[in-house]
Order: structure tokens, then C-alpha cells, then sequence
């Protein structure tokens, strides 16, 4: 049984699940660092573009989900959750991209369009069914589909051809963000100060900061 995280007010203002929203904003914070220092390193090629903006997608993402979604969600309605949703999926999309462009050199040309294209088609879908629906589980099921049947494979693939460490560190980051899927579908919970979602969040961040060292890596040629 889930016992609900209690409100807190700060200086007269409201704030639901309080421990929820802090997690969130600490993705949002790593995420955001990682976008600000890729921009100060020079980009080459497009695979550097795409890590960038799938960091800032992130950040972006969980400022919106731990303020809209939770902790003043009671101001917002249902559908003020879709624009973080959406950054999500898009940045989960970026991701895909950058890892198929990494690829490219490896494959066929028309594998590579072939991926490119499945990934548009992918996100578009599950945009126009999420804003129909708007149903947080079609973000996770585009982001599950995203990682482990997009990205997971790619750098597994990789690594057997280059060696390269980024793709060891993306896997890894992975890894961790799957540990979080049956955490947050099951509700599992800790306290009622630290429940399924502060668990996924924490986890996340975890994910994130492999991510990070996984796209210095990548984008450094190493």
C-alpha cells in the first residue's frame, strides 16, 4: 500500500510531494551541467549535436515534470504534463539518433536511413498517442523501446568492433535506467518520504551521470 508523500509549505507556498520533486530537479541539475560543459567542448559532427540536445531535453524534462507534475501539480491540470512528457520522448529520440549516427560508418548506408527513419516514425507515433491519451505509460514504453531496442544493441555492437569506453559507460547508464522501470510500474516504496518515484529519480540521476561520461567519451573519440 502506498502512503502518500505529505505536503510541505514554505513561506505560505504549497509544495506536493515534496522529496518527488527534489529528485526530479536533481536530474534536471546533472542533466543540465552535462549540456552546459558539452557545449563548451568544440563539436565536430552531428553525433555531438544530438548528445548535447538530448541532455538539455532531459533537463528540460524533469524542471517541467517535478513542477508541473508534482510538486504544484494541484495548480495544473492533466494536460500541462504533456510538454515534459514530450521533451522527454524527444530526448530520448536524440539519444536514438546520436547512436545510430555513431554507427554509420559501420553499416550500410541504407541501414543506417532505415534506423533514422523508424526513429521518426517511432517518436511521431507515440507523441500523437501520448497527446491523445495522455498517459505517462507511453512515455515510459517509448523510452523502454528507445534504450533497449534502439541504443543497447548499438553500443553492445559497437564496443565488439571499437572497443571504445563510451559505449561501456552508455551501456551501464542503461542498465541502471532499467533497474528503474519495475521500481516505478510496482510501486515499490521505501517510506512514505522516499517512494517509487524518488527511487526511479535517484536511479536516473545515477543513469544520467554515466550518460555524461559515456558522451565525453564518445565525443572525445575515446
Amino acid at each position: 500500500m502506498i502512503i502518500p508523500e505529505p505536503s510541505i509549505h514554505i513561506m505560505g507556498i504549497r509544495i506536493d510531494e515534496p522529496v518527488t520533486t527534489l529528485t526530479d530537479l536533481l536530474v534536471a541539475g546533472i542533466s543540465l551541467f552535462a549540456f552546459f560543459r558539452l557545449l563548451k567542448r568544440p563539436a565536430e559532427n552531428r553525433i555531438h549535436h544530438f548528445l548535447r540536445f538530448f541532455f538539455l531535453g532531459m533537463g528540460l524534462s524533469t524542471i517541467l515534470g517535478g513542477l508541473t507534475g508534482h510538486g504544484f501539480l494541484y495548480l495544473f491540470s492533466a494536460p500541462w504534463q504533456l510538454p515534459g512528457w514530450l521533451a522527454s520522448m524527444i530526448a530520448v529520440a536524440l539519444l536514438e539518433q546520436a547512436s545510430i549516427e555513431q554507427s554509420r560508418k559501420l553499416f550500410r548506408p541504407g541501414l543506417s536511413k532505415l534506423l533514422t527513419w523508424l526513429n521518426i516514425i517511432e517518436l511521431l507515433t507515440f507523441i500523437l498517442i501520448t497527446i491523445i491519451t495522455i498517459d505517462f505509460i507511453f512515455v515510459v514504453i517509448h523510452t523502454a523501446f528507445g534504450l533497449l531496442v534502439i541504443v543497447a544493441p548499438l553500443h553492445i555492437y559497437l564496443y565488439s568492433k571499437t572497443r571504445k569506453s563510451g559505449s561501456i559507460y552508455f551501456i551501464v547508464a542503461i542498465l541502471i535506467a532499467v533497474i528503474s522501470t519495475p521500481i516505478f510500474t510496482g510501486q515499490w516504496n521505501i517510506h512514505q518520504w522516499f517512494n517509487n518515484f524518488c527511487i526511479c529519480h535517484t536511479l536516473i540521476a545515477v543513469s544520467m551521470c554515466f550518460f555524461y561520461r559515456g558522451a565525453v567519451k564518445i565525443t572525445s573519440g575515446s
